[in-house]
């Protein structure tokens, strides 16, 4: 019996090395890939590889890819009942978001818009006031040109 086994996808190489012992044995090749290689076996190729074998029976295992879910958000029906879920699963404090989900949701598309403006706009002049006096920068652009750039007014 040749057990040939593999951590990842068949190593062609080694089979083609082993084919000589394989002539009239029983044959076990085993190999373990992501979910994601499964198509990168030629199970053809070791087959006609191995063809002198007496029996040979080809054994991949799949690992299937684990994909991080959040159980149980979709079965709650707001999104501040989802927003809390969620916190709640990944050790986030859900409060400071909810309050910005809640202006968010209460707040014309405009006012939104405006506060962002004003929080770019007071950033940049904190930023040019840390600045010192030899230091050159690129002029600010004003809160209409915002405007402009954001919603094409």
């Amino acid at each position: 019996m040749l057990d040939l086994s593999f951590s990842g996808r068949p190593d062609m190489d080694a089979l083609r090395a082993a084919a000589a012992d394989a002539a009239g044995a029983f044959v076990r090749v085993r190999w373990q890939v992501a979910e994601e290689e499964r198509a990168c076996v030629d199970r053809g190729e070791i087959e006609r590889l191995l063809a002198g074998a007496a029996a040979l029976k080809l054994e991949g295992r799949v690992v299937p890819l684990l994909r991080a879910r959040s159980a149980g958000i979709s079965a709650v029906p707001t999104l501040a009942d989802k927003l809390q879920r969620w916190a709640a699963l990944t050790g986030v404090d859900a409060e400071p978001l909810l309050e910005r989900l809640a202006w968010l949701q209460a707040s014309p598309a405009d006012d939104i818009a405006n506060g962002i403006v004003e929080d770019v706009t007071r950033l940049d002049g904190a930023v040019a006031c840390a600045q010192p006096a030899h230091a050159t920068t690129q002029p600010t652009t004003d809160r209409e040109q915002l405007m402009t750039d954001l919603f094409g007014n």
